[in-house]
């Protein structure tokens, strides 16, 4: 008896055993990250802190994630996240291709996954990229949700206008309403730094356009020119042939370049568009860079702002930068840039006017002309200078600017009522373009919706039919 029962014994620890093995042979071990682990961090700066949402590394993780079959997420991460990232895309149903999936629109939900973290994440990013998941040269990735929030920021923008023209009695312009003077200009086009395929729309003719130029102060307010503001230059290139990017504008023969004093931008998403521009609005724009939560500092787009506002031109014969990517034909994206064509001086004055900029420019052409070298710059690496991350700047050593026109400003005056009535009627648009160079990236289609909107309002409430020039008459 004792016998048959420590047999007994013998053979249930053999079963148990065996049980053991076998399912050992079926399941791996722990995966490396913990069930609650995790790899976003929203406003990290490299890698190593984790990885910004909207940013090109996490566009690459998203698209595997959201294309990968069960077995390929197998090969590249743990089975316990693979098995998991899946069944979440795959949705209820636990079927591929059906109406209840629920591909990943953020890297938060993707983080959100159990046994995702940063290990699982670094396995994707490095799987991404060295096997054709990252975003191309060129290539823009949409931004789930951004059309209800460029909605967002043009429903808050026109709020403002509506606003001012209530206290006013005038619509200006929601950003940049501060003109320093529209000025004629001519754009003298050399293509000869462009490749063959590149010497494309406006570029493909060593041609001579007339142009007006707009320079402003940033600011939604109308203030003092010696207030730390962001600076522009608008260009409205007159006589360009051919079908326009934007319907109602098809027909038109102008096309606009949109330009700032700082080469990269401080915003980056939509998201990150609507807030701002409600903080701004509120007069707490401070409040969006930085808060309570370190987690939630924007450390890069507040250093791009302060790049920007810290600067002190005595002129606005100074550099500007599009800070935003423009198609060059299919496949190719570069950024724009004007630079004066000889040394220009920084500095305001020991008492500088209320309106000094505009008083330094009317100064300038009083008597002499002015002149910039209009440039491109190449996308030459799809992650290190991204489409849809505008923040980002994109390095003039790696990638150098090339000149591609003149823009010759002759002497002129600019003063009179009816050229001041002309130049605040005037409307600009990164979208009124060939399509040649057609804007790339979430900032820029958030500004066709903006844009468009404040236009229409301002000249509905101005009782003011919006057109184009087609000459330096007005």
């Amino acid at each position: 008896m004792k016998f048959k029962t420590l047999l007994m014994f013998v053979m249930f620890g053999l079963l148990l055993t065996s049980v053991a093995c076998a399912q050992a042979e079926e399941e791996e071990a722990l995966p490396p990250d913990a069930e609650d682990s995790a790899f976003v961090n929203t406003n990290a700066k490299d890698d190593s802190q984790g990885v910004q949402e909207g940013s090109w590394e996490g566009f690459c993780v998203l698209n595997l994630a959201n294309s990968a079959s069960a077995e390929l997420l197998k090969e590249v991460v743990h089975s316990w996240p693979a098995k998991q990232i899946f069944e979440t895309r795959i949705g209820r149903d636990k079927i591929a291709g059906t109406a209840d999936d629920r591909p990943f629109e953020t890297l938060k939900e993707l983080d959100a996954v159990r046994y995702v973290g940063f290990i699982t994440f670094s396995q994707l990013k490095r799987y991404a990229a060295a096997n054709g998941f990252c975003p191309a040269i060129g290539e823009e990735t949409l931004v789930a949700g951004e059309q209800r929030l460029a909605e967002q920021v043009a429903e808050r923008s026109a709020q403002l206008v509506i606003e001012k023209f209530e206290s006013e009695g005038f619509a200006r312009r929601d950003a940049h309403p501060k003109s320093h003077g529209c000025v004629k200009a001519h754009i003298d086009i050399d293509n000869r730094a462009l490749s063959p395929e590149e010497r494309i729309g406006l570029f493909a003719s060593n041609q001579s356009y007339p142009a007006w130029i707009r320079f402003s102060n940033g600011s939604p307010l109308i203030q003092v020119d010696n207030q730390r503001d962001v600076r522009g230059m608008a260009i409205k290139v007159m006589e360009v042939e051919g079908d326009k990017v934007l319907e109602r504008h098809r027909d038109e023969q102008t096309q606009d370049f949109l330009l700032i004093n700082g080469s990269a931008f401080f915003v980056k998403t939509p998201a990150d568009y609507l807030q701002f521009t409600k903080k701004a609005l509120d007069g707490s724009p401070v409040s969006f860079f930085l808060s309570l939560d370190p987690r939630e500092w924007r450390l890069r787009e507040l250093y791009n702002l302060l790049s920007i506002v810290g600067k002190k031109p005595s002129s606005p014969i100074t550099q500007y930068w599009s800070t935003t990517p423009y198609a060059l034909g299919e496949g190719r994206a570069v950024k724009y840039s004007a630079r004066p064509c000889g040394e220009f001086a920084s500095g305001w004055p020991k008492n500088p006017g209320a309106d000094f900029l505009h008083d330094s420019l009317a100064d300038a052409l009083r008597s002499d002309d002015a002149c910039f070298n209009f440039m491109v710059q190449r996308q030459v690496h799809a992650g290190g200078t991204p489409i849809e991350d505008s923040t980002v700047n994109w390095d003039d050593t790696d990638s150098p600017f090339l000149k591609v026109a003149t823009i010759r400003i002759p002497s002129q005056s600019f003063d009179s009522p009816e050229h001041e009535a002309f130049c605040e009627d005037l409307s600009f648009n990164p979208w009124h373009t060939l399509p040649e160079h057609r804007p790339l990236g979430n900032i820029n289609r958030t500004r066709r919706v903006v844009y468009d909107l404040i236009s229409d309002l301002r000249h509905t409430l101005n009782d003011s039919p919006p057109s184009e020039p087609r000459s330096h008459a007005f």
